[in-house]
């Protein structure tokens, strides 16, 4: 899978995001990019985090960035990857610097798109390198180091 954020150019790597708001937006940029969602993919996720709070921070240090796409903004299943320079805060107590983004049509896909990720975010020594990650070829090494 890390193999295949790469191949898609569903990755980015930025120095620093200034707020939570700048950071969802930013993570969404890949998959505008490639066509798997609209530019409002962005606001939907944003809303959500303002109505339900920061769900989408599954650990410290990592968020999957998500909302529910039957209003047309997500056009073909998808997930990217952001790495963050800083610590973006969504509240006190909750960070994170590694985005997985998940788009997805309708709750089958979301489920499918949160089981192909589940091997990443399973495997603490790989989450653990993954902060350290600059570059494509940094994630390349890990998807050949850890044969995901």
């Amino acid at each position: 899978m890390l193999r295949e954020f790469v191949e898609l150019r569903h990755t980015i790597f930025t120095d620093e995001c200034s707020d939570w708001q700048s950071a969802l937006e930013k993570c969404v940029e890949p998959l505008v990019a490639d066509g798997c969602v609209k530019a409002e993919y962005a606001r939907d996720i944003i809303n959500n985090v303002v109505k339900y709070g920061p769900y989408i921070v599954l650990s410290p240090g990592v968020a999957m960035p998500h909302a529910q796409g039957d209003n047309g903004n997500v056009l073909k299943s998808s997930i990217s990857f952001m790495k963050c320079g800083n610590k973006v805060f969504f509240d006190d107590e909750n960070y994170a610097d590694l985005f997985f983004t998940i788009a997805a049509r309708d709750p089958d896909e979301h489920l499918e798109n949160m089981q192909k990720l589940m091997e990443i975010l399973q495997n603490e020594e790989l989450m653990d390198r993954l902060h350290d990650v600059e570059s494509d070829e940094d994630i390349l090494k890990l998807a050949d180091e850890f044969d995901i």
